[in-house]
């Protein structure tokens, strides 16, 4: 629903939704492992993913949609929906107890997930030198109030570990 509003608001200025043709479906990153060397970033991985036990349900819940300028230029906007504040602090807590496992085995956090942008879903991208992203927040936060962004709490989906964004340092 998010997105067909989106896109209603301006097809051509929307440059694409997640979840449709060949993109990702919304997810929530539970960190950003990047600037790594690859041996560094397999022991973070292989930590990760050796005893998953860690990886316990969450009912987490969204608040509202914003925007996230994502490059230099307006070309590229994001929008995005953020974690309510006792989602965003559960979510914090669990990242800081996999850091804090990491660090332990070794390996060193570059940018503790705590000095990012809080925890949010992409609903899309837009061309901001054209889209009226002012009036999509407001159109977006009228029609999902918080609260109601989802039929019922998200919990933990699949454990996946993406190292698209590492590159040797």
């Amino acid at each position: 629903k998010a997105g067909n509003l989106i896109k209603s608001i301006d097809p051509k200025g929307t440059i694409y939704l997640d979840g449709r043709g060949d993109r990702v479906s919304s997810h929530i990153s539970f960190s950003y492992y990047c600037c790594y060397p690859p041996k560094q970033l397999q022991r973070i991985k292989d930590i990760a993913m050796a005893d998953q036990s860690w990886w316990k349900p969450k009912n987490l819940n969204l608040s509202y949609a914003t925007c996230a300028i994502d490059g230099p230029a307006l070309d590229h906007v994001s929008f995005i929906v953020m974690l309510d504040e006792e989602s965003n602090r559960q979510m914090m807590q669990w990242v800081t107890d996999m850091e804090n496992r990491i660090r332990a085995a070794g390996v060193p956090i570059h940018l503790s997930r705590r000095d990012q942008e809080p925890y949010h879903t992409t609903l899309g991208v837009v061309n901001g030198s054209s889209y009226p992203v002012r009036r999509a927040i407001r159109e977006l936060n009228s029609q999902f109030p918080p609260g109601s962004w989802l039929q019922q709490p998200l919990l933990k989906g699949n454990v996946t570990f993406w190292d698209i964004a590492s590159a040797p340092v």
